[in-house]
């Protein structure tokens, strides 16, 4: 089942790194965020990027809730190649959760986002930006406050998965 992608905008639906390099809507690598066990996944092209089990059969050996599709529709997504994109409902309704204090919040930058996504393009990451200032400047509550209010006002950040130690 191979099939290619064309990289587009960071957020913008078919835009899974996962999915690169002739991948069927089918990926072998990487863990299901439901169960953290891998296994035949789907990737969302969405922004989070995150992989699930899609069917109830898929996630069997792991005991996953999996997202539940029916495998008369599994199939028919399968078969689309290509041109099956699948985007989660967290994305669909542009509700993430914070990679730091896992509260969920918007993330629709249209009205007035709750949390921001990390600037690395292969990075699924949300944050609320105190959670994320934070992290990134345990040190000084004055400069966390700062970056806290620059993050809010839509500067670009790089998440804490990124820093090198």
């Amino acid at each position: 089942m191979p099939v290619s992608r064309r990289r587009k905008a960071k957020g913008e639906q078919g835009s899974n790194p996962n999915r690169a390099g002739g991948e069927a809507p089918v990926k072998k690598r990487g863990a299901c965020v439901l169960c953290d066990d891998g296994g035949d996944l789907i990737c969302c092209d969405g922004g989070c990027r995150r992989s699930f089990h899609p069917t109830e059969e898929h996630g069997e050996d792991s005991m996953c809730a999996t997202l539940g599709i029916p495998e008369e529709q599994w199939q028919k997504h399968v078969a689309q190649g290509d041109a099956a994109l699948y985007t989660c409902k967290n994305c669909q309704y542009k509700q993430h959760q914070c990679f730091a204090c896992g509260l969920l919040g918007s993330s629709d930058l249209a009205s007035g986002p709750e949390v921001f996504q990390c600037k690395h393009q292969k990075c699924g990451h949300f944050y609320h930006p105190s959670c994320v200032a934070k992290l990134l400047n345990p040190d000084s509550k004055t400069r966390a406050v700062l970056h806290e209010q620059h993050i809010a006002g839509g500067l670009e950040f790089e998440c804490p998965m990124h820093l090198k130690v």
